[in-house]
């Protein structure tokens, strides 16, 4: 008799399913699973017809797929695709521990627009970018030569427009158009703002603020200098009308551009395609690494798509960066943030049928098992009754409440993992009021599911809300609950993922420290107050979710022989990690944790599995949203800006970078200039105890601050899957880093590269 759990029959279930019983080929094409899968089976079924009790794969076996992969597939991309999805494969088999696994070595693929590449710049060019570089840099700024035949101004452009490519590094796309269009709005001391696709210029004054080295501000003063005295510009702009037209720059610009090159570098050759002025920002990227500007960093600079980036508000930036004065007491505090829902239902209205899904839906957890999902579904199932109300018994949102706890029972009992049906009906529920409250489901349009979609996705500034609602929707339509639409238009132009970013408020260390002074001065009970400010110290310098922090036991932080925080309930199985708290937290706060969980212990009688944050009076878990809205009155008082608590993770993370960087050595710290920087966390000994985390606990090698894992290291503190979207989600310090990188250009590049 074939045994049922041998690996192929395990491969067979998942072809059955495209791949989609195993996460692992959850991004795979479920072509690619199909095709990969026929040829790893006969494989599978041969070592198992030899040894079925210890089917071993070996890697003759293995190289073998690999050559018939080669001659299979017609393109380096498929054929990278197919040996993954085989790894995968395998992997898959191995993890349910049917067989014992040998791999293809795949070198690792990174998306070429991330890489920055000699393709098309020749040696020749990049001499002349740096000769063009090291002119700029001379002082006074050099005049247009005797012969320049060009009308004035021109030589005072190409001046300005080289300098803030090679020198401030401003590789965004279009910044010709840009800079033509600038005006005196976007001008600040020692600061360029550049408009923005991808960032509301209405909310930071006109899109991405870039600093400006000291040679770049000498060239633009000379720039200014040089219209005033010829031109004058209508409006707000800096430079004259008939600049701002397409063939202005496309030939007489570029022509000026080669000139310039011709008489300034006494060139007499024919000039290289790749230094012409389209291809400036090409060479841009080459000069930014030789300056040692971080391969991530040049990739925000250039505007691609995964690089781009939250900045902090302009109150923000002038708080922690520019010396503006933080606020200490007093002032009125303002809102909570734009509303994801959550915080505005209760007003709007209410259902008991909603509570008592959101009760049963708190209750589910990751590693739950499918009997404890099924005993979920039918307690829900008796709580919610078989029949579904009448709008004049109970209201509309009783009825679609009814149809919610359907959905989340029908989840509970099919084959999803429990973290998808997690996060499918949480994002229905913090758009159920006023989104799903108050409109009877079986009435709605396909043009009222795509402008609800449309709020939900903007609210959540995800496509995940998408997800859900889509899956809520078949599910309604095959109960009969609401009607089947043609065409819902799921793929429109309005329900894709939302690219519009926004400037996001950044907490600083003094406003950290007022918020936990405030929570003292608040109304709160008297035994709440020790638990909320263990509850920011977990969000600001630990970078907690807020439900990773509710779900902490005592028996999760250990303070022997060396303080450690284990996080094991959290968002996803990424974010499951263990945190040194030696190497993150100052010695006062770690003081303060003692301290806390020493009393909480004696509270809780000794017992280890208690709830880290609670109270005597309180001894169960706390609700998270609870807290972290009680969390949010302290902080908004000390920031004076809408914030919540999860903004102390995304300051953990924007501070956490900054430190990695300056502990592996890219970035060297002026206490003069930044005022953070004067800090502990900042000092040499915190900076030491972060270098582990970077380099193990050898001694520093020559060139390794140059390949520091900061990103990677930033990505493991705060539970990602991949440092993309901790750098391009809750890293809003990218301006700051600039900044510092680019001050000490006023290093002459020869000096910097020797020493």
């Amino acid at each position: 008799m074939e045994n049922p759990r041998s690996a192929f029959t395990f491969l067979q279930d998942l072809l059955d399913s495209g791949g989609a019983r195993s996460p692992l080929l959850s991004r795979m094409p479920e072509s690619t699973v199909q095709a990969v899968g026929k040829m790893l089976a006969p494989v599978l079924a041969s070592i198992e017809s030899k040894d079925s009790s210890n089917p071993r794969l070996s890697k003759s076996a293995v190289l073998d797929l690999g050559k018939q992969i080669e001659e299979s597939c017609h393109s380096h991309v498929q054929r990278w695709r197919y040996k993954t999805t085989l790894n995968l494969l395998i992997e898959a088999c191995a993890k349910d521990k049917l067989l014992k696994p040998q791999y293809l070595n795949i070198p690792q693929q990174v998306p070429r627009h991330l890489v920055v590449t000699f393709e098309g710049i020749t040696p020749d060019a990049l001499q002349i970018a740096l000769a063009v570089d090291s002119l700029l840099e001379r002082s006074p700024v050099p005049k247009p030569a005797a012969n320049w035949s060009y009308e004035p101004g021109i030589w005072e452009f190409l001046l300005f427009y080289a300098s803030l490519t090679l020198s401030s590094h401003v590789l965004i796309p279009k910044l010709d158009t840009k800079i033509l269009h600038l005006q005196e709005k976007h001008l600040h001391s020692k600061w360029l703002t550049l408009p923005s696709m991808r960032l509301n210029p209405e909310l930071v004054g006109g899109g991405l603020r870039f600093p400006l080295t000291s040679q770049t501000q000498r060239c633009l003063q000379y720039l200014k200098a040089a219209i005033r005295a010829h031109y004058k510009p209508k409006g707000d702009y800096l430079c004259p009308d008939e600049w701002r037209t397409a063939q202005w720059f496309k030939f007489k610009l570029a022509n000026a551009w080669l000139s310039f090159l011709q008489l300034q570098m006494k060139m007499v050759a024919p000039i290289p395609a790749s230094i012409r002025i389209r291809k400036l920002q090409e060479l841009g990227r080459v000069v930014a690494l030789l300056d040692g500007i971080p391969p991530f960093l040049v990739a925000i600079l250039s505007g691609h798509p995964e690089g781009a980036v939250d900045p902090m508000t302009q109150l923000s930036f002038g708080r922690v960066f520019a010396r503006s004065t933080i606020p200490r007491s007093g002032r009125s505090m303002p809102p909570p943030p734009r509303s994801n829902g959550k915080l505005r239902n209760r007003a709007i209205g209410n259902s008991e049928l909603f509570d008592l899904v959101e009760q049963a839906r708190k209750g589910i957890r990751r590693d739950m098992s499918r009997v404890h999902r099924l005993e979920i579904a039918s307690a829900l199932e008796r709580q919610l009754g078989t029949n579904r109300p009448t709008i004049g018994s109970s209201g509309r949102s009783c009825r679609n409440a009814w149809c919610y706890g359907q959905w989340v029972i029908s989840m509970l009992r099919a084959p999803h993992r429990p973290g998808t049906v997690m996060t499918w009906s949480s994002a229905i529920a913090a758009a159920f009021f006023p989104m799903f409250a108050n409109h009877d489901l079986s009435s709605w349009s396909a043009a009222t599911w795509v402008s609800h979609t449309q709020a939900a996705m903007r609210d959540h500034e995800t496509s995940a809300a998408k997800k859900a609602i889509r899956e809520f929707y078949a599910f309604l339509v095959e109960e009969g609950f609401t009607p089947l639409h043609k065409d819902v238009g799921w793929d429109s132009e309005e329900l894709r993922k939302h690219k519009m970013r926004h400037p996001m408020p950044l907490i600083g260390f003094q406003e950290f420290r007022n918020a936990m002074s405030y929570c003292e001065r608040e109304d709160f009970p008297g035994p709440l107050v020790p638990v909320l400010r263990t509850k920011l110290i977990l969000g600001f310098l630990l970078g907690l979710r807020s439900m990773e922090a509710t779900w902490l036991r005592l028996s999760d932080l250990e303070l022997t022989p060396d303080p450690i925080l284990r996080i094991e309930h959290t968002k996803t199985e990424h974010g499951i990690r263990t945190l040194h708290l030696g190497m993150l937290l100052p010695e006062p706060y770690l003081d303060e944790l003692r301290a806390f969980r020493s009393a909480r212990l004696l509270e809780a009688g000794g017992n280890p599995d208690a709830p880290l944050l609670a109270t005597k009076e309180h001894p169960s878990r706390y609700d998270s949203s609870y807290l972290a809205s009680l969390a949010g009155i302290p902080l908004r008082r000390a920031v004076q800006e809408p914030v919540c608590f999860h903004h102390l993770r995304h300051a953990f993370a924007s501070w956490i970078l900054i430190r990695l960087l300056a502990a592996a050595g890219t970035i060297t710290l002026d206490t003069q200039r930044l005022p953070f920087a004067q800090e502990s966390l900042f000092q040499n000994e915190a900076l030491n105890a972060l270098r582990p985390l970077l380099f193990g606990f050898g001694p520093q090698k020559q060139g390794q601050e140059c390949l520091s894992h900061a990103l990677v290291v930033v990505c493991r503190l705060l539970g990602h899957s991949n440092p993309t979207t901790s750098l391009t989600s809750y890293v809003h310090s990218a301006e700051i880093l600039l900044s510092i990188l680019n001050r000490r250009q006023l290093v002459p590049r020869g000096k910097k590269v020797a020493g």
